[in-house]
């Protein structure tokens, strides 16, 4: 034999083993005691419900006879109606299954008490050990006892089951003859929007009375969503009074906001400084309003979405929508939902006082609620909406141009909020154009074989040359001019400085990447970007080369043909590409020429007051001087020149002699930026002659503008005229169809 180890020796020397064993002895002898006498007590019970039966069927009055005879000899004996009310309602259970088992259940509970008053012990042992002893039933004695009525039981448990069936149908019944139909809906009219006016009106802080302002918004929810099938189903009203709409409406959007502030009195208004308010709601009011009101948010939205062109009503939904903002501003969800339409519309509007209304409330909200606002997601949703407007719709006319321009100044005001967080959008903006910038020469010159996404050549310029690029380069050029100004520059705007430098950049690669004819459109607008830049933050940019290059082209120097048509003035404005019909005419070549004269002269007019004024212009007085002798034969454009050289010349001479009467060096920084600082630009000869164009062009574009806006209503009412003509053939048509269907029924007769 093996010798014992250690760790054995010591488990036998500690003589826990000795007590393991003894302990399940015990434990054996407990159980077998335990099994005994519930064997005992199974017996006793048995025997108790066997003489309780045969008491039961002594005392029985009906006889041994089976109940298929009795009920066959029978059958037409009729139950009184007294002792019909206490049967049960059961149509196919067993009667005398269901009589042993209520007796045997009341066996079950006497004979446990009996338990409890002899063996007080044993039962206290049973609770503490086999509790599921004492909640025994007849179903359990069965299975523990292997006995056969578990096919009975089976079958009494599904012939009681139509029974309890027949139950839930009864009171399902009974239920929905409680309850009102849905279809049942209640009819607004005018006398209830009344009363709903004027139990509003005696509303308090003792008795808010949210329980009419729930009804009123839901109301007023069915009224707007007439058309929405699958909402109006779920409310419970409904309109078609057209008085009864419109006093709604009233009541909604104007009268309950005003009574909720006035009368509740939800915040109180503090001055923040600078003349700036705040609206700080009071949580105990606040609160139960804000979950009513919040439903009231998706009204608010579907309205804003479906302002179109009515101006009143985009005044009082915007209002109504400023006057309960910060109920929603909890709310993030509902708040972003609501933004979001206000951006969608803004960028998609055609229509300017509707856009400047929606920019008003922007601009508003922001200034007031900028960290629940989440201006970060806000700058990002505008700036997304605005390229994805310049893509679906490009500058068809000067209208539409003027809408773009004016959401690039919405959007410069609205960025100038946060510093901090328009230079990194600015920035990561900017990076954006840089690569497709890259991406677009690299394919030109085709040095994109390396990279993943190969672009086609031929096409390549396309990334670049559309309008959500040269907007966006505009847009950027714009927000830097006004946060780089060199009149208003401040400390914390220092940062935006570094984003000038990488936009001129991209400008000028854009310009250069193609430098046809057919795309000086894109480049004069672009220049006249870059000479906004230079007007504002008074940094030079060399524009005078990408002027040149145009002097140097082709369209100068080929002879043009006669045009078989004449056509219409080329708008630079609103193209950015001459199609073939325009590029080798007369009016093209003209349009170049003004477009040439205006852009030098603003380029000119940014320094005009500078001290280096002579030394800037004198190259380019240069090289006007020498295109205007080789080039004699263009009469008109060598014209305009020469009255642009004599003004450059004037206000060379002008400077000049302003600058005999200074005792300052050059190198004196300060004093040279107080040169001619108090005088106004106009004054100068330069400044008078670009201050003349300018009053010319804006002339010219204001005509151009009415005679958009009349040939648009003229079109509204011949569109009009055109509907009225086709719904009345429709209907003429619907008659010959029903005189032609009535003589074939006749015929067929």
């Amino acid at each position: 034999m093996a010798k014992a180890s250690k760790a054995t020796k010591k488990f036998i020397a500690s003589k826990k083993l000795t007590k393991k064993l003894d302990q399940e002895k015990i434990d054996k002898k407990e159980n077998e005691k335990f099994l005994k006498r519930r064997d005992e007590y199974r017996k006793t019970k048995e025997g108790q419900l066997e003489t309780r039966d045969k008491d039961i069927t002594k005392k029985s009055k009906v006889n041994d006879v089976k109940l298929s005879e009795f009920f066959e000899n029978n059958s037409n004996a009729e139950i009184p109606k007294e002792l019909q009310r206490n049967l049960p309602k059961k149509k196919e259970a067993n009667d005398d299954d269901d009589e042993s088992s209520f007796s045997e259940e009341d066996g079950e509970d006497v004979d446990l008490d009996d338990l409890k008053e002899e063996d007080p012990e044993f039962y206290k042992y049973l609770e503490d050990n086999d509790k599921d002893l004492l909640e025994f039933n007849d179903n359990a004695l069965d299975q523990f006892s292997g006995s056969d009525n578990d096919n009975e039981d089976v079958k009494t448990t599904k012939e009681q089951q139509p029974a309890s069936d027949e139950k839930i149908e009864v009171t399902y019944k009974m239920v929905t003859k409680q309850q009102p139909a849905s279809d049942e809906k209640i009819e607004v009219t005018y006398k209830m929007v009344t009363s709903w006016s004027e139990s509003l009106s005696k509303i308090s802080k003792k008795n808010p009375n949210l329980k009419l302002i729930k009804t009123i918004i839901t109301a007023f929810k069915a009224s707007i969503n007439m058309n929405n099938e699958e909402v109006i189903n779920d409310l419970k009203f409904t309109i078609t009074d057209e008085k009864a709409f419109s006093k709604l409406m009233h009541l909604t959007l104007k009268d309950l906001p005003m009574t909720i502030i006035e009368k509740l009195e939800p915040y109180t208004i503090k001055k923040i400084g600078n003349g700036k308010t705040a609206r700080i709601l009071n949580p105990k009011t606040s609160t139960k309003i804000g979950n009513v009101l919040k439903h009231h948010a998706a009204n608010l939205i579907l309205l804003i979405q479906d302002i179109g062109s009515d101006m009143k009503m985009a005044s009082l939904v915007l209002h109504s929508t400023s006057l309960l903002l910060p109920f929603f501003l909890s709310h993030r969800r509902t708040l972003k939902k609501l933004i979001a339409a206000v951006v969608e519309n803004w960028a998609t509007t055609k229509h300017l006082e509707i856009q400047i209304t929606l920019f008003a409330f922007l601009i508003e909200s922001c200034k007031e609620f900028k960290k629940a606002i989440m201006l970060e997601n806000l700058l990002k949703n505008l700036y997304s909406s605005f390229i994805k407007n310049c893509a679906t719709n490009s500058n068809n006319n000067l209208r539409t141009a003027n809408l773009v321009n004016f959401q690039k100044n919405s959007m410069v005001e609205i960025f100038s909020l946060d510093a901090n967080l328009a230079y990194q959008l600015g920035f990561e903006y900017l990076r954006q154009l840089a690569i497709h910038l890259r991406n677009s020469i690299n394919a030109q010159t085709n040095n994109n074989t390396n990279s993943k996404n190969k672009i086609d050549p031929a096409n390549a310029y396309k990334i670049v040359y559309n309008w959500q690029f040269v907007h966006s380069l505009d847009f950027w050029s714009r927000f830097l001019s006004n946060a780089c100004h060199s009149e208003s520059l401040e400390d914390a705007n220092s940062s935006m400085k570094e984003l000038i430098y990488p936009l001129i950049q991209i400008t000028i690669g854009t310009i250069k990447l193609i430098p046809t004819a057919q795309f000086f459109p894109l480049r004069f607008y672009l220049i006249k970007s870059l000479n906004r830049l230079i007007q504002s933050t008074k940094i030079y940019i060399p524009v005078y080369p990408l002027l040149q290059e145009i002097l140097n082209s082709n369209i100068f120097k080929k002879q043009i043909k006669k045009e078989d048509k004449k056509l219409e003035p080329f708008d630079f404005q609103t193209n950015i590409k001459c199609n073939l019909q325009y590029l080798k005419s007369k009016t093209y070549q003209d349009g170049v020429v003004e477009q040439f004269i205006e852009v030098l002269g603003e380029f000119l007019n940014c320094f005009n007051k500078s001290v280096s004024f002579p030394e800037l212009s004198t190259p380019i007085i240069i090289s006007l001087k020498r295109f205007i002798k080789v080039n004699s034969n263009n009469i008109k454009f060598n014209k305009k020149l020469n009255v642009l050289l004599d003004k450059i010349v004037k206000n060379n001479e002008f400077i000049e002699s302003k600058r005999e009467d200074v005792e300052f060096s050059p190198s004196n920084k300060t004093e040279l930026v107080k040169f001619l600082s108090d005088l106004d630009w106009k004054l100068t000869p330069l400044g008078k002659y670009v201050a003349i164009e300018r009053e010319i062009r804006e002339e010219r574009e204001k005509l151009i503008l009415e005679s958009l806006e009349k040939e648009e209503v003229d079109n509204h009412s011949d569109d009009e005229e055109e509907e009225e003509e086709e719904e009345e053939e429709e209907e003429e048509q619907q008659d010959d169809d029903e005189e032609k269907e009535e003589d074939e029924s006749s015929d067929d007769e």
